[in-house]
């Protein structure tokens, strides 16, 4: 998996974040909006490369990171899988080339 598929992902979950409803409490995130910043500031360094969005990356995407955290609490965990289903086949060597 490459920078530009964890970016894309990025990109395709945004539609997720802004549901009604979602549960942000275990997040980190106040409300969508502030989950949205971040996603977009981490895709943004994704894309250029940059270390910070590397590491950003590996938080947001760990298995008890903010975005599992919220598809879980918010009843959507499947189409999470199915917006980002690489993550699942290799979700520890992708984190590891991440954090590199």
């Amino acid at each position: 998996m490459t920078f530009e598929d964890f970016a894309d992902c990025l990109a395709r979950i945004r539609k997720l974040i802004v549901h009604p409803g979602n549960v942000f409490t275990w997040t980190g995130w106040q409300d969508a909006v502030e989950a949205l910043a971040d996603i977009d500031a981490t895709r943004a360094a994704l894309l250029l490369e940059r270390p910070e969005g590397r590491r950003r990356a590996v938080l947001l995407f760990a298995t008890d990171g903010p975005l599992h955290r919220l598809a879980l609490d918010s009843g959507w965990e499947s189409q999470f899988w199915q917006i980002c289903p690489q993550l699942g086949e290799a979700h520890e060597p992708m984190v590891a080339e991440l954090a590199e």
